[in-house]
């Protein structure tokens, strides 16, 4: 299945969601400390640290272009964003609750389960001519490397 990657002003847009994620998780901390002033950067902090988690990823360089694979088996598909810049792929979404003893992921806010995720790239890539394509649980985006200028001689 293939995925539309965010790229330009749309990227901005999702760039503005992650910070409204992790602003909304800092307050809530902030509520949970009793409105105490003085913590904000470590709430904001401790909101990254609980939004942002690492993917397991696989990237080749053949010299031409980029081929990315990750795991996304973390993510719900349905909520399922990526964006692309130059030199990081960023996945957001919402996470899949994992299931309770008894078998179901009831009783979970799903607030808490917004999840990000930062997979930087070994070089500059063309974001306008990338693709991305959803196998199952991996996503795989590929993209042409942007030629380096030459150096002056």
């Amino acid at each position: 299945m293939s995925l539309t990657l965010k790229v330009g002003s749309a990227l901005a847009n999702l760039a503005e969601q992650i910070q409204q994620d992790i602003g909304r998780r800092a307050y809530e901390i902030f509520e949970q400390r009793g409105y105490t002033h003085g913590d904000d950067l470590s709430d904001w902090f401790q909101a990254e640290k609980e939004i942002v988690h690492s993917v397991h990823s696989d990237v080749k360089d053949d010299g031409k272009q980029i081929s990315l694979r990750v795991n996304i088996s973390c993510f719900d598909p349905d909520s399922l964003q990526v964006g692309l810049f130059p030199r990081r792929l960023i996945l957001r979404g919402m996470r899949l609750a994992a299931p309770s003893k008894d078998g179901n992921s009831a009783g979970q806010d799903p607030k808490y389960l917004v999840t990000l995720s930062l997979v930087d790239l070994p070089s500059d890539v063309d974001v306008q001519k990338a693709r991305a394509v959803v196998k199952a649980t991996e996503i795989e985006v590929i993209a042409e490397k942007v030629p380096r200028a030459r150096e002056a001689e």
